[in-house]
Order: C-alpha cells, then sequence, then structure tokens
C-alpha cells in the first residue's frame, strides 16, 4: 500500500513538474515576443530622430517626442521580457525540484527515506536508477 501510495505521489509530481516545464516555455514565448517588440520599437525611435533632423523646426519636435516614446515603450518590453524570463527559469527549478522528489519517493518506496533517516535492508544498487 505504501509503494502504491509512493507510486501515485511520484506520478502525480512527475506530472506537476510537466505543468512547470510548459508554463516555462510559454513564459519563454513571451520572453522572445516581447524582446522582438523592444527591438521593433527600438529601431522605429531610431529611424524618428534620424528623420527629425530631416524636417524642419516646427516639426521636430513632436517627432522627436514620438522617437522617445517609442524607446521609452521599447525599454519597458525590454524589461518585462527580462522578466518572463525569470519566471521561466524559476518554474524550471520548481519542475527540478518535482521531479527529484518524485525520484526520491520511488526510490525508498514512500519510506522516511526521503527526510534523511536510513532505510532498512537496502543496498546501494537498489537505490539506483
Amino acid at each position: 500500500v505504501q509503494v502504491q501510495k509512493a507510486s501515485f505521489q511520484a506520478s502525480e509530481l512527475f506530472e506537476r513538474a510537466q505543468e512547470l516545464e510548459s508554463a516555462a516555455a510559454s513564459r519563454d514565448r513571451s520572453a522572445v515576443a516581447l524582446a522582438r517588440e523592444a527591438e521593433t520599437l527600438a529601431n522605429r525611435a531610431r529611424i524618428l530622430g534620424n528623420q527629425a533632423a530631416l524636417v524642419n523646426a516646427a516639426d521636430r519636435g513632436s517627432i522627436l517626442a514620438a522617437a522617445d516614446d517609442l524607446s521609452v515603450r521599447a525599454s519597458s518590453s525590454r524589461s518585462q521580457a527580462a522578466e518572463e524570463r525569470a519566471v521561466a527559469t524559476d518554474l524550471r527549478a520548481q519542475a527540478r525540484a518535482a521531479r527529484e522528489r518524485a525520484v526520491q519517493l520511488v526510490r525508498t518506496g514512500g519510506g522516511g527515506g526521503w527526510r534523511g533517516r536510513a532505510i532498512p535492508n537496502q543496498t546501494k544498487a537498489e537505490t539506483t536508477i
């Protein structure tokens, strides 16, 4: 019964780890999209800045203001991308911990061994996967 319970818990942990990995991949895709958006916005700001030099002085201020706005938005997108990457890293660490816990449950049969207590009548060969 204890072994079945441990097996079930390990299964749930592996499933949770897979969900966490999937969420991390989604965050990575979001980060890539945000970084791409930031690059596009920065390029547009650069182009507007260059064009500002070619227009009459009356229009120059509004064009430079638009370029500044695009630069701020690009910076914000870069920051969001970094945040998404950090969350993805954290989710992957959680997934790794869940998998390690599942492996411990399987190795110990759900007994107290995962807490550092000795597991009676178990050799090293029996605990390797």
